[in-house]
C-alpha cells in the first residue's frame, strides 16, 4: 500500500509541519478550516464513502481533490505563521539549539586563537542567558568539555 499523497510529497511533509505547535495552534488555520467547511465536506465525503459498495472514478477524484485542498491550507498556514530558516521550518526549540552550538563554537575559537570575545559572542551570549567563562581561566579542554 502506498502512502497518501499527504505525506508522499519529498519536502512538503506535512506530518513534520503539524508536529511544529505554531502551526497546530494557528488561529489562521482555524479560520481557513471552518471557512471553507472542511470538517463538513470531509464527513459528507465519509458518509457517501460508507454507502458505496465500490469506489469509482468520481470518489477516488473527490478524495484526492480534498486532500489537495486540506494539505495547501496546511502549507500556506505554515508558511505564513512558521518562523523559515534557509528554506525550512524551524521549531523555537531548534532555532535555540542551533545558536547554542554557534556560541560555542565561537567561544572555542576564541580560545584557540588567544582573542578576546567579541560584540556578537557577548551579544549571543546575553540572547541566550548564557553566561560566558572567564577567557583568562579557561582552556581549549575545559572549554570542550562545557
Amino acid at each position: 500500500m502506498e502512502a497518501p499523497p499527504s505525506y508522499a510529497r519529498g519536502k512538503k511533509r506535512i506530518d513534520f509541519l503539524l508536529g511544529n505547535d505554531h502551526v497546530q495552534r494557528a488561529e489562521t488555520l482555524q479560520k481557513r478550516y471552518e471557512h471553507q467547511n472542511i470538517a463538513k465536506r470531509v464527513n459528507d465525503l465519509a458518509t457517501r464513502l460508507e454507502n458505496k459498495p465500490h469506489l469509482d472514478e468520481t470518489y477516488i477524484t473527490a478524495y484526492n481533490d480534498l486532500d489537495d485542498e486540506i494539505v495547501e491550507l496546511i502549507l500556506s498556514t505554515a508558511k505564513r505563521v512558521g518562523r523559515v530558516d534557509f528554506g525550512y521550518q524551524r521549531s523555537a526549540d531548534l532555532c535555540i539549539a542551533g545558536k547554542t552550538i554557534r556560541l560555542h563554537k565561537a567561544i572555542l575559537s576564541c580560545i584557540r586563537n588567544d582573542i578576546r570575545y567579541t560584540e556578537s559572542i557577548e551579544t549571543l551570549a546575553n540572547e541566550l542567558n548564557h553566561q560566558l567563562p572567564n577567557r583568562d581561566e579557561i582552556n581549549v579542554r575545559q572549554a570542550i568539555a562545557n
